[in-house]
């Protein structure tokens, strides 16, 4: 049912629980800024990443991860497919109570040792397989600038 106090969860929320699930069930804190370079190029600060919590254990997530494979490969989340690159996901949609629907996908690629989570929400969205589409479009672009694709 529709919550009246808005939202349940953020993006950077459910970013994190895909983040979880890719990472063997650690979360990692997040952050904003990987490195600053200084004014001759020369990196002065590099962010260390650190977990903040273990939500699941490894074989839990390993488990989820081939159920997310599936709904990427015959269900709901066949729009985040990516040729040569096993994607899992999960679409959703959220009762907005305001004559809409806002529509999401969590996803990572590849599942196994993952290099990519999207989460995307698309307020007044058409349906949660056009926003397994754009997450696709984000997390393609990231594998190629990583050189994974």
């Amino acid at each position: 049912h529709p919550s009246p106090a808005g939202p349940q969860a953020t993006v950077l929320e459910m970013a994190l629980a895909g983040c979880g699930i890719a990472n063997d069930g650690a979360i990692m804190q997040p952050y904003l800024v990987d490195g600053i370079y200084n004014a001759d190029g020369k990196r002065s600060y590099t962010a260390t990443p650190k977990k903040l919590s273990q939500a699941v254990s490894a074989d839990t997530a390993s488990r989820v991860r081939t159920v997310l494979e599936g709904v990427v490969n015959n269900g709901t989340g066949a729009g985040a497919k990516i040729q040569g690159v096993q994607v899992a996901g999960k679409t959703g949609t959220a009762e907005t109570n305001k004559g809409y629907n806002d529509v999401w996908f969590v996803g990572m690629a590849p599942s196994e040792n993952c290099n990519v989570v999207v989460a995307i929400v698309i307020e007044k969205g058409q349906s949660s397989e056009y926003a397994a589409s754009k997450a696709r479009d984000v997390m393609k672009t990231a594998l190629e600038v990583q050189g994974d694709l």
